[in-house]
């Protein structure tokens, strides 16, 4: 067992790494997105951002949940790294087969499909951030918690976007570039981060059996469902915006849902510092992990209310400085979800940290299933109605919904925060 104040040592050089990490997820789209969305302008920022919403289906898909699935099970096994071996190979061995499919299945339908061949090479070159997302083993950092190196290999990708974008990116014309400098920045970190792992961790790689590779998505088949089905309520909501109205609109609503997930993402170097934490914790006593997590959810909730009532409050404000005055309509979509941060957290405690990691993943993908339809039905009604305010009316009411449902199963099987032994 690790004595208490490595552990509380380890949190601490997570939770530094994963802020920093994050910090600087916060700051590099206040620097790109002000500067694209002036440069490319509406129309051409919005067939960027249509294609790396369509490109981000088939990186959910290769992923197939293993940066939570994996990464409890190393967490776990940490101590051994024969068994982390094992399931490092079999997650990679996995992610090969996932990549081929979903590159064959990508190709196939930009092909037919004129909406995508009219712009067939934005599409070839977005599929390099899939490529990237593939590479990188986050899980596994995320498992050893040694969330620095994952850290400096993201910092590496976001540097390399940044950079190349200011120097080439100068009008509408050079809107290929902006995805090209996205993937090749994530295919670059992909490749350094398999050097590291080798470099720095003995493990030893051989490509698994079937019989293994199936076991691997057996086991993360409910974490894989309920987060494919969070794209219907995420990623869709671009894409379907895209296919019912025009690229100038997803680009209003596009620029909005950034600044928004850029709020929302502060509260993400805690989530992803205290899942593996909270797994491990869960074997030693699952009454003192239930406690940890109450504490967690009260110090992040309100430090999130605050986020999103500055959000609500400063919009017109904050949409222009960050995205100019072509982006006016931009300011109702920001203020109908300036509470997605609040409401977002409150999901991700009760969803991932708990019932992720209490063994519900069956319930939770049924919840997120059932809330991605809803919002696909909603999203289509709200868009005809309102277009893009529609949209985004719809986004908040099925993450309310989500954080709802969550917490009557939740308490249903007495594991909410809200239980009597919880308040030692």
């Amino acid at each position: 067992m690790i004595p208490f104040f490595h552990r509380k040592k380890i949190l601490i050089e997570n939770f530094l790494s994963l802020s920093l990490l994050k910090g600087l997820d916060y700051l590099l789209p206040l620097i790109t997105v002000p500067y694209l969305v002036r440069v490319l302008g509406p129309e051409k920022f919005g067939l960027v951002i249509f294609a790396q919403a369509f490109a981000q289906y088939f990186a959910m898909f290769t992923d197939y949940g293993f940066d939570l699935s994996a990464t409890k099970e190393i967490s776990v096994n940490r101590g051994n790294i024969s068994k982390v071996s094992e399931i490092f190979s079999t997650v990679v061995s996995t992610k090969i087969l996932l990549i081929s499919i979903a590159f064959f299945t990508y190709m196939t339908i930009v092909c037919i499909f004129g909406v995508f061949s009219q712009y067939f090479m934005l599409y070839v070159i977005s599929f390099g951030a899939v490529l990237g997302q593939c590479l990188l083993t986050r899980w596994l950092f995320q498992g050893m918690e040694r969330m620095k190196f994952i850290t400096l290999l993201v910092v590496i990708a976001r540097m390399f976007f940044v950079v190349m974008t200011f120097i080439y990116v100068k009008g509408p014309d050079n809107y290929l570039l902006v995805n090209l400098f996205y993937s090749s920045g994530m295919i670059l970190a992909g490749v350094v981060g398999i050097v590291v792992v080798f470099a720095k961790f003995d493990i030893k790689f051989k490509f698994s059996r079937g019989t293994e590779i199936i076991a691997a998505l057996k086991n993360g088949y409910y974490i894989f469902i309920a987060l494919m089905a969070n794209t219907l309520y995420t990623t869709s909501n671009i894409f379907i915006l895209g296919l019912m109205t025009n690229n100038t609109i997803v680009g209003y609503y596009g620029a909005a849902e950034k600044i928004s997930k850029a709020a929302q993402s502060l509260f993400n170097p805690v989530s992803q510092t205290i899942y593996p934490h909270i797994s491990n914790l869960i074997q030693i006593s699952k009454d003192k992990a239930l406690v940890f997590i109450r504490k967690i959810l009260i110090i992040s909730v309100a430090a999130t209310f605050v986020v999103s009532l500055l959000l609500l409050v400063y919009a017109p404000q904050i949409v222009m400085l960050v995205l100019g005055d072509d982006y006016l309509p931009s300011i109702i979509v920001l203020r109908i979800m300036s509470f997605l941060p609040f409401i977002g957290c409150i999901g991700n405690v009760l969803g991932t940290q708990l019932m992720l990691n209490y063994g519900m993943e069956k319930i939770f993908a049924k919840i997120i299933v059932i809330a991605g339809l809803f919002n696909i039905c909603l999203a289509f009604v709200l868009i005809l109605l309102y277009g893009q305010n529609g949209l985004a009316s719809s986004v908040i009411v099925t993450e309310a919904l989500i954080t709802l449902l969550m917490f009557v199963f939740l308490e249903i099987n007495k594991i909410s925060p809200r239980m009597k032994w919880i308040k030692q």
